[in-house]
């Protein structure tokens, strides 16, 4: 009780300034404990969000993670489904091949999480939960040694200082208090450095996990690749054998079916002259001009406004729209609109 009193003083003495702060450590043990703190923080979350990614249990025996995998679950229900459809079914029969294959999968999903839980959770569960705690404990243990033994410096030196005949008396005590305190302090220090370079050689170590988790990752994808690529012929050999289909055939589409060839030809374009050019029979068996009548149906379908109209849109307008009307509907070029609107007789002004 005496020990903690004395180093809460010293260190309030410290901390105001008034008391002289003994530093045992040099800048690299310095710079290496404050990355050692922040690797036991990486390492922490990488473990956490590693076991996140397991489906099994981590901790368990194979044959309890077997059980509690997802997979092994759904290679159960379609084998079950295989059973209750039989095998003179072919959905049957290939959901009950297929969880075999998913029987496989889940083996190898079992070994590969095994393996990580092997070679790196429990290497990074050592480092960040074990190892570097330990060496921060000596350090905080190497602190409060510190504190002792600047506590009896202190002592000692005020004992030296003192006339009083009883703090003289405790000088040769308060010597050997303060010279046993530093050997505990050199003690703890060269331990505590030995631990932190020992840390600090490590680093290759440390890194070799993260590159065994994808070596792992790439083994379990590559065996796993294995099974699926021999199961599978196997699989669509046995629904050949049962009458299955085997490659579907392409459906028809519009662009290799037999009424395209009939509905892709275009149509001719027509002479808009035949429709408008018309005329009627002359009385000496020859033809004479477009009739007043038929003209009057031309204008009056292609809503070609009369002169002098208020409520006619522009010319330009209009004679637009029957291009887009005449080329769309009936094949006429914008050209000869052009000349069969000429044509048309204007309404004199009333």
């Amino acid at each position: 009780m005496k020990k903690q009193f004395n180093r809460m003083r010293q260190l309030a003495s410290q901390t105001v300034g008034r008391a002289e702060k003994t530093e045992v450590l040099s800048d690299d043990l310095l710079q290496i404990e404050r990355r050692m703190e922040l690797v036991r923080l990486v390492s922490h979350n990488t473990h956490k969000r590693l076991v996140s990614c397991l489906q099994g249990q981590v901790g368990t025996d194979s044959e309890k993670r077997h059980k509690k995998l997802p997979l092994l679950a759904l290679c159960q229900t379609m084998q079950d489904g295989g059973a209750q459809l039989g095998d003179e079914s072919l959905i049957g029969k290939m959901m009950e091949v297929c969880g075999q294959a998913e029987t496989t999968l889940a083996s190898e999903l079992m070994e590969h999480e095994l393996q990580i839980e092997r070679d790196i959770l429990e290497p990074l569960y050592q480092l960040a939960e074990v190892d570097i705690p330990n060496i921060l404990k000596q350090r905080k243990q190497l602190s409060k040694l510190v504190l002792d033994y600047d506590s009896a410096r202190t002592r000692w030196y005020q004992a030296t200082k003192s006339s009083n005949q009883a703090m003289a008396a405790k000088v040769d005590s308060l010597k050997d208090e303060m010279e046993e305190a530093l050997n505990k302090v050199e003690i703890c220090k060269d331990q505590l450095s030995a631990d932190m370079y020992n840390f600090s050689s490590k680093d290759s170590d440390y890194a070799s996990y993260y590159l065994t988790l994808l070596e792992s990752q790439a083994d379990y994808h590559r065996k796993s690749l294995a099974a699926l690529e021999t199961a599978i012929p196997n699989i669509q050999l046995q629904q050949g054998q049962m009458g299955g289909p085997t490659t579907p055939p392409p459906p028809i589409t519009p662009l290799n079916s037999p009424a395209r060839e009939l509905t892709s030809t275009p149509p001719p374009q027509r002479n808009g002259s035949v429709y408008l050019t018309a005329g009627t029979p002359h009385s000496q068996g020859g033809s004479r001009g477009p009739s007043p009548h038929l003209m009057r149906r031309g204008r009056s379908s292609l809503h070609v406004p009369l002169k002098g109209d208020p409520r006619g849109r522009p010319r330009i307008r209009w004679e637009d729209d029957i291009s887009k009307l005449a080329l769309g509907r009936l094949g006429i070029p914008q050209d000869e609109v052009s000349s069969l609107l000429e044509l048309f007789p204007s309404r004199p002004d009333s």
